[in-house]
């Protein structure tokens, strides 16, 4: 059927063909003769108009369908134009499946009621965060939130949960050996995220760590209220570490500037601040800490602070056994305390995240992941009035719950 050219005679074929149905559909239901006489009227009528278009197509050279995807009659400009046309239609359709996933994604992030933090003051438009059930969440875990909460929890697991930078990988190191009865060539032979991954973070991934052999050793940032759900129903071993608000968020500001990842380029008084108001990444601190602090009857829990393992490490160390079911000699406590110093630790490249260089974080700050390791370095940096900011913090938000993190060195603070 060649291509009609003629707008007008077109639409009077479209018109008679729509007489002709609404016809054919009143002649089906009622019978009426009249209506038949008239769709035989147009039906003649039809034919007639279709042998009229056909002899006005052959006059105007209409080109049939077969020969308009003929190539053999085009020029090579036509033939560059088709084909700019078409990759012209495949970016177009790439672009349009970016946008609608990337509108897809966030509708099901705020579906599961994620909510996007964006401050161009420290991050430019890159958005790091999300606040998500009363906390804030980095965004490499926004997309495996329904993951994380199905992770299945084993009996034998032997859990990690800290706000970062309170002591986690110290404790990793203790928690390790103590568990492998201080198997030393063991703890050597892998690099600690190898060990000791990481549940939210996506390198293992949830999916390796879900395939590892038991015992599993898990560290997690997040709050005990947003563990997987087995963790309070199978009760695995779960050892807390708190450390002092000050010397946190020094350190914790020192970790994130360091980052390649972030590109943080915000001052320490915009960190402050950000800790201060709850809306750093894992915040708010003072409700992770007191949700830990909560635990710490349970059975199967164990609350530590960063300031008791300076204190006492070789107390702490007998603590952490103790908890394990592992009974360890005096000099079996003497030689892990001596491994785990902090001299010993930045320099043992299965624990020093050496393995960051080049990729994780910037140029200047390799080997920094473990940077001084001791109580009251926020006197360097915390002004008068941070340090009262802090202290006010720490004093309406754990309110009556009678925990106490110490701020100062042992040698400094008064009997």
């Amino acid at each position: 059927m060649p291509v009609l050219q003629g707008t007008a005679l077109t639409k009077r074929i479209l018109s008679t063909c729509t007489c002709r149905c609404v016809c054919k559909l009143l002649d089906s239901q009622y019978k009426w003769s009249l209506i038949t006489q008239r769709r035989q009227h147009i039906t003649a009528h039809v034919r007639e108009l279709s042998k009229q278009s056909l002899h006005q197509g052959s006059r105007l050279g209409t080109v049939s369908f077969r020969n308009f995807n003929s190539s053999s009659q085009r020029t090579p400009f036509q033939r560059k134009i088709q084909i700019a046309s078409y990759i012209s239609c495949g970016i177009g359709a790439c672009l349009l499946s970016a946008i609608g996933w990337r509108q897809y994604t966030r509708f099901t992030r705020r579906a599961r009621g994620a909510e996007a933090i964006k401050d161009q003051q420290v991050t430019g438009r890159q958005v790091i965060s999300y606040k998500y059930r009363g906390y804030i969440i980095p965004a490499f875990m926004v997309d495996n939130l329904d993951q994380l909460h199905r992770f299945q929890v084993r009996e034998n697991d032997i859990w990690i949960v800290t706000f970062p930078k309170a002591g986690t990988t110290w404790l990793q190191e203790i928690v390790y050996l103590i568990a492998n009865d201080l198997d030393f060539e063991k703890a050597r032979s892998k690099i600690l995220e190898e060990r000791f991954p990481y549940l939210e973070f996506v390198n293992p991934g949830m999916k390796a760590i879900s395939s590892m052999e038991s015992p599993r050793f898990i560290k997690t940032h997040l709050p005990p209220s947003l563990l997987p759900r087995e963790v309070h129903s199978k009760n695995p071993k779960l050892i807390y570490l708190a450390r002092n608000p000050k010397d946190t968020v020094v350190s914790y500001y020192h970790f994130t500037k360091s980052l390649a990842t972030i590109n943080y380029f915000g001052d320490f008084k915009v960190f402050f601040d950000q800790f201060i108001n709850d809306t750093i990444i894992y915040g708010p601190w003072w409700k992770h800490v007191k949700e830990g602090w909560n635990l710490r009857h349970k059975d199967n829990v164990l609350f530590l602070t960063y300031e008791d393992l300076h204190k006492d490490i070789r107390g702490c160390i007998r603590t952490v056994a103790n908890f394990l079911e592992k009974s360890l000699s005096d000099q079996q406590v003497e030689t892990l305390a001596t491994h785990v110093t902090f001299t010993s630790m930045k320099v043992n490249p299965s624990v020093n995240y050496s393995w960051w260089a080049g990729w994780a974080v910037k140029e200047g700050y390799e080997n920094q992941f473990l940077r001084k390791g001791i109580v009251g370095d926020w006197t360097n940096h915390l002004t008068p009035d941070m340090s009262r900011q802090m202290d006010d913090m720490v004093v309406e938000k754990l309110q009556g719950t009678q925990l106490v993190l110490e701020d100062q060195p042992a040698s400094r603070q008064t009997p």
